[in-house]
């Protein structure tokens, strides 16, 4: 008998745990600042597990993932709002929307952007209003915080055999955008291993400041292993 209360206690535990995470994930009014994600894209889409759209041969620089409300490492509210995704609202933009944010999977940008605004940009209503706002916002982050130049300053360049430090990157660029976050994926090239970055997190404020991110349970870079930045063939 005490052997079943402790595991009653143990299941009811977890469920009010569970359920106050996805309540806490849904309360619109909580988040703290913007996880600003960007991709290198060859890095993403070299022998991925999913099929890739071609990309552009003039895209050999980062692009937008995603500009995401969050509470913490662990926490962002999403789907805040009913939406209606007018993509024509975008025009005036759409030309650097095309160049800057697009998308390697099938359905295309627009999809790719409806998505990001419905599931993120409903979110952060208090300061980007309007889905021309939210886009916009993240052009002119994207431009201000540039992580190519940041990374060919320290002569850190896309090279199929040219390998680098992960600390060395790290290095570069914390000091330009402090603490940023990284995203890797592990490939088999020839039978070696290789470590890509294919995601760079920045973390920004309400006011659009930068902030250092909170630090990740679980880190998906080995930082004492190489990286590999592949090239836009």
């Amino acid at each position: 008998f005490n052997c079943y209360i402790m595991l009653l206690y143990f299941c009811l535990t977890i469920s009010l745990a569970a359920a106050s995470s996805y309540n806490y994930q849904l309360r619109t009014d909580e988040y703290n600042y913007f996880d600003f994600v960007r991709q290198w894209g060859p890095n993403l889409c070299y022998e991925a597990s999913h099929a890739c759209l071609p990309i552009p041969p003039s895209v050999n620089y980062w692009t937008i993932h995603g500009l995401w409300p969050s509470y913490d490492a662990k926490h962002y509210p999403q789907y805040c709002k009913s939406c209606h995704f007018n993509g024509t609202l975008l025009d005036p933009i759409r030309e650097e929307l095309e160049a800057q944010w697009m998308t390697d999977y099938s359905g295309g940008d627009e999809k790719f952007w409806s998505h990001e605004y419905c599931k993120h940009g409903t979110c952060c209503l208090d300061v980007l209003p309007t889905e021309l706002e939210f886009f916009s916002k993240a052009l002119q982050l994207h431009q201000l915080y540039k992580i190519d130049d940041v990374l060919q300053k320290k002569g850190i360049n896309p090279s199929s055999e040219m390998a680098y430090s992960l600390h060395d990157v790290y290095n570069a660029l914390n000091g330009a955008f402090m603490r940023p976050t990284f995203w890797c994926r592990f490939v088999k090239d020839s039978g070696v291993s290789k470590q890509l970055l294919y995601q760079v997190s920045i973390c920004i404020d309400k006011t659009f400041t930068l902030v250092g991110c909170p630090a990740q349970e679980h880190e998906s870079c080995i930082y004492d292993k190489e990286v590999y930045f592949i090239p836009n063939a």
